[in-house]
């Protein structure tokens, strides 16, 4: 049956159809009329015109980030050329204030005795170690204790008040890695290392190492060097994956491994000391108050004189407890 409403225009059909109204029932369209065609093209010219809008808003967001990182990029840039150069120019007043500080003549007597007796010491105790090396037979027993040897944890402290460092001092500490105070290494002291660690014994502490201290330090404070984009770099050493990379051809290949080598001894203790940097120690807790300076003078007091003579036994701390307080 036709409905009355077939073939009679509409209006509110056609803005249905433009506003996506549903449709009345009852009622079909024959045709379009002018006012739905205009409101069709206004609609789709409006959403061309949106879109554009929003591609050209899109664009134009990148470009802002864009510029303003640029500008974010030239301030830091230039925050940081201004930081060095302040950095610079107080390096340089500090060092003209330096070169011109009124340094006393008592001062330089001082430094000079001090230098003077350090260099005395070590003469002595080279003199007497190569007297012994002469005298020394060798023996079966002698062999056997040389090749064993035992361990030891050395950490460089600062040495003599007011002497400079020597020589034969300097050469020895980078010999053993320690350049630069409250770092420390593990040794395998044996015959031929005891004269050397007596040569630098005023710039030392040496001490006999248990179990806990060596595991302890391994799994704190071992680090290693790698090779990075910027040339070789220190990193902490936390990933087996790594140990056994390195290590593996010697049959290593975890942190308890190289606790095991370094603790027993064993015949790749050389080859894992290499492996592992030297181990950096927090300093001492300091300060500026009443109590620190009485405890630093009670410590200054209790502290043990370096022997100037040339048969002078090392002496052994509490290097359990020492590195407790430090590490």
């Amino acid at each position: 049956m036709q409905s009355k409403f077939e073939g009679v225009f509409c209006p509110s059909l056609s803005f249905a159809k433009v506003l996506k109204w549903p449709p009345l029932p009852g009622i079909v369209p024959t045709h379009r009329a002018p006012d739905e065609i205009f409101f069709l093209n206004f609609f789709k010219e409006k959403e061309k015109i949106i879109s554009l809008h929003q591609s050209m808003s899109s664009a134009q967001t990148e470009t802002e980030v864009l510029l303003k990182k640029r500008k974010n990029d030239e301030v830091a840039r230039m925050e940081k050329a201004e930081s060095l150069r302040q950095a610079e120019e107080e390096r340089q007043i500090q060092k003209r204030k330096k070169q011109n500080t009124f340094v006393p003549p008592e001062y330089l007597a001082l430094r000079h005795l001090a230098s003077e007796r350090e260099q005395y010491r070590i003469d002595r105790v080279l003199k007497v170690e190569k007297e012994l090396k002469q005298k020394t037979i060798s023996s079966d027993k002698t062999q056997q204790e040389q090749d064993q040897g035992k361990l030891v944890f050395v950490v460089r402290v600062q040495g003599p008040k007011r002497a400079h460092l020597p020589q034969q001092v300097d050469l020895i500490l980078k010999l053993l890695r320690l350049t630069e105070i409250n770092t420390g290494v593990f040794v395998r002291e044996t015959l031929s290392v005891v004269p050397l660690l007596k040569v630098i014994r005023a710039h030392v502490v040496i001490g006999e190492p248990s179990l806990y201290t060596v595991r302890s330090l391994v799994q704190k404070r071992a680090k290693i060097t790698v090779e990075g984009e910027n040339g070789p770099r220190s990193v902490e050493l936390n990933d087996n994956n790594v140990i056994e990379d390195k290590l593996g051809e010697y049959g290593i290949v975890c942190m308890e491994d190289i606790i095991h080598e370094i603790f027993s001894l064993e015949e790749n203790f050389k080859v894992v000391n290499k492996f592992l940097n030297p181990f950096q120690l927090s300093p001492p807790e300091s300060g500026w108050g009443p109590e620190t300076k009485l405890r630093k003078l009670v410590a200054e007091e209790s502290k043990s004189k370096v022997s100037n003579s040339g048969r002078a036994e090392l002496e052994y701390v509490d290097i359990d407890k020492y590195i407790e307080e430090q590490n």
